[in-house]
């Protein structure tokens, strides 16, 4: 039995290939850029995540029998399902907001603050 983990990072796509005792058979990893349109903001191209999983995939369970693959483990990806699930025939709306635009960052401090009630 084995499990698959996938992280969908800032700059890379994860992945995890373990046993069932926990012992990692085998990781992969694909880069895609980060997009700077003006100063201080940061954009990633969901595109750029569907062709990182559609290539990482592959590769990571190349050898395994897929019957024996029992679960996945996903961070990040489902904060992202809605771009991820656009792929299917239809073309992307936008280029996706990264944590590391600064508008962002100002806005979840501000959220963050009201929140707490500083």
């Amino acid at each position: 039995m084995y499990y698959i983990g996938i992280d969908l990072g800032t700059s890379a796509c994860k992945f995890l290939l373990v046993d069932g005792a926990g012992t990692v058979c085998r990781t992969v990893s694909r880069d895609y850029p980060l997009y700077f349109p003006q100063p201080g903001w940061s954009e990633q191209n969901p595109q750029d995540w569907w062709t990182a999983c559609m290539s990482g995939i592959p590769q990571l369970l190349e050898g395994v029998d897929p019957a024996l693959i029992h679960t996945g483990l996903v961070d990040k990806l489902l904060a992202r399902a809605e771009e991820l699930a656009r792929q299917a025939g239809s073309p992307w709306l936008r280029m996706a907001v990264s944590k590391k635009d600064k508008e962002l960052l100002a806005h979840m401090k501000a959220v963050n603050f009201q929140y707490r009630g500083n």
